[in-house]
Formats: C-alpha cells, sequence, structure tokens
C-alpha cells in the first residue's frame, strides 16, 4: 500500500542548525486525508527532494515485526503532472467519504 503526500519541509542531518543523532533524512508531509505526517527519506533520493513537491509513501507492512507493521518511508519522487491527477482523484474520494459521514451524522442527530 503507498499515499500520496506533499512535501512541506526536509530535514537533513548536516542542515545548519539541525543537531542530529543520526545519518538519516526526514521530510514533513501534508498527505491526502489532512494528516501532517513525518517520514524517513529512502537513502536513494534524499539529496534530490524538496519542499513542495509529490512524493509517494510506502506503508507496505514489515514481515519482520508481528504483527506486522507499515514501514513509513517516502520511496518515489512523482513527476508534477502526474502527481497532481493522483493527488486530485485521491483529494476528491476522501471528500466524498467526508460529506457522507457528515450527511449520517446529521441524519442520526435528527433521529
Amino acid at each position: 500500500m503507498y499515499h500520496p503526500g506533499k512535501v512541506i519541509e526536509v530535514f537533513r542531518p548536516k542542515d545548519k542548525g539541525i543537531l542530529s543523532a543520526d545519518n538519516y533524512t526526514q521530510a514533513t508531509c501534508e498527505m491526502w486525508d489532512e494528516n501532517i505526517l513525518t517520514f524517513l527519506v529512502a537513502k536513494k533520493i534524499e539529496g534530490k527532494i524538496k519542499p513542495g513537491q509529490y512524493v509517494l509513501v510506502s506503508y507496505r507492512p514489515e514481515q519482520k515485526y508481528n504483527p506486522p507493521i507499515p514501514e513509513h518511508v517516502i520511496i518515489k519522487i512523482l513527476p508534477e503532472k502526474q502527481a497532481q491527477k493522483i493527488w486530485e482523484k485521491y483529494k476528491e474520494m476522501y471528500n466524498s467519504r467526508k460529506r457522507k459521514a457528515q450527511q449520517q451524522n446529521e441524519q442520526s442527530y435528527i433521529a
């Protein structure tokens, strides 16, 4: 399972002002479902990731844990045009579900 996100900020261990206990890069992202989350960035793309880019975050379950937990790693930087199309589809689905939930809450309140 994978989720699209928009990068808000990138935190590299050697960036000015950052004191780091590790050598990993993290990025804070706005997700399609209005969550704001910070993820590890895969080593192969950590030097290329920038704020404003669309990314794909891996939520694949790591089998080494019992029960398996999602890995939560940014694995791809997506091309702008493709990413915006996917972003809009996810947002449409999310907003549709949100509207339906609100309608159900209003109906149950009235009853």
